[in-house]
């Protein structure tokens, strides 16, 4: 009995030890392939969009649009997202956390880009290295081709992954090429049912015909980096002080209007437009103001990226053969005094166009 039962004790542990060997011959096999599998991936999809190049291009490049089209955004619509302040231009980011391990967390920034051209995104998944998205935006004959590439070596990986990221980087295509296809067809959809007046940078636009008006305003020059939250409080502060001391009423929400801006200097002048004309006081004046024609850009968040507004709406207009006039103007609908979360904050940009 005991030289049976040890005779079977020699029997298990060779078996043992041949699925060991077995094993262990296998993670070496896998070892040696790897040293001639590819060493990273790409993938690349593209679509014929029916619109102005403007329209996909906006969605792309403002992070806060993706909501409409990413087929990612699906997977959990209860994930955490954060925006940078400045959207729509190089160093715009969006971090994203999501407790779907589909989805994970992680962060796209745009590391280069060119309006209407292409968009280079940076992508860093938590914990599985990083990344590169492009969108390359092409002119065809009927609209426009939007291509989406990734492409990625392995940078950033923890080192448990690399050889196992070898054997990923063969599956790549099929795993992310649906969802991309599944995004360029939502992104097409949206597009081809947007008409470009419609959306700039994903706001919302209108054509506004502007009345004759009366404005108290003060007009300053100064430069670029002197202009600041306080200089507009200052300046407001001095206008409606100057309103009240003449018992006048106003007859609108504060505005902006830039008459020049330079690298070396901006001269713009701000103003409240109020129900009848007053007297000038110290360096506020009254005067007439509007009776134009003008293309509005509804803007929703803080102030960092209008220069990315401006930019596209510029484009837009262009290939619409709009002229704007030198002195675009801003109406601050919300207060950020009374409003402290600045993606609820709501400025008008106004663009008076040529007759």
């Amino acid at each position: 009995m005991l030289s049976f039962g040890y005779n079977k004790s020699i029997s298990i542990m060779k078996v043992i030890k041949t699925i060991g060997l077995v094993i262990a011959s296998l993670l070496l096999l896998a070892v040696l392939i790897s040293f001639f599998l590819p060493s990273g991936f790409y993938v690349e999809r593209s679509i014929v969009i029916q619109s102005d190049v403007a329209v996909p291009f906006g969605l792309a490049k403002d992070f806060r649009a993706w909501d409409r089209w990413s087929p990612w955004h699906e997977i959990d619509t209860a994930m955490v997202k954060t925006y940078s302040e400045v959207q729509g231009e190089v160093g715009s980011y969006y971090t994203w956390d999501s407790k779907n391990p589909d989805a994970g967390k992680g962060k796209v920034t745009i590391v280069n880009m060119s309006a209407n051209e292409f968009i280079e995104n940076k992508l860093e998944f938590d914990g599985m290295g990083v990344s590169t998205a492009k969108y390359l935006f092409e002119p065809v004959e009927g609209g426009t081709k939007v291509t989406w590439t990734l492409e990625g070596n392995g940078e950033g990986m923890p080192w448990f992954w690399k050889i196992p990221g070898k054997y990923f980087n063969l599956m790549m295509d099929k795993m992310i090429g649906k969802d991309y296809e599944k995004g360029l067809a939502k992104l097409k959809e949206i597009s081809e049912s947007t008409e470009p007046s419609d959306r700039i940078m994903s706001f919302e636009t209108e054509m506004r015909d502007f009345p004759i008006t009366q404005i108290a305003s003060i007009t300053s020059t100064l430069k670029p980096a002197e202009l600041s939250s306080n200089s507009f409080a200052k300046w407001f502060g001095q206008i409606a002080q100057a309103i009240s001391s003449q018992k006048l009423k106003p007859a609108g929400v504060p505005m902006a209007i830039y008459h020049e801006y330079e690298p070396s200097r901006v001269t713009l002048e701000t103003a409240i437009p109020v129900e009848k004309a007053g007297s000038k006081t110290g360096n506020v004046a009254f005067r007439e103001f509007g009776g134009f024609k003008a293309f509005v850009v509804k803007h929703k968040g803080g102030y960092g990226n209008m220069e990315a507004v401006y930019e596209t709406t510029y484009i837009y207009l262009e290939s619409k053969q709009l002229k704007s006039q030198a002195s675009p103007i801003e109406y601050y609908i919300t207060d950020p005094e009374l409003e402290p979360d600045t993606n609820k904050w709501l400025t008008e940009i106004v663009f008076p166009l040529t007759p």
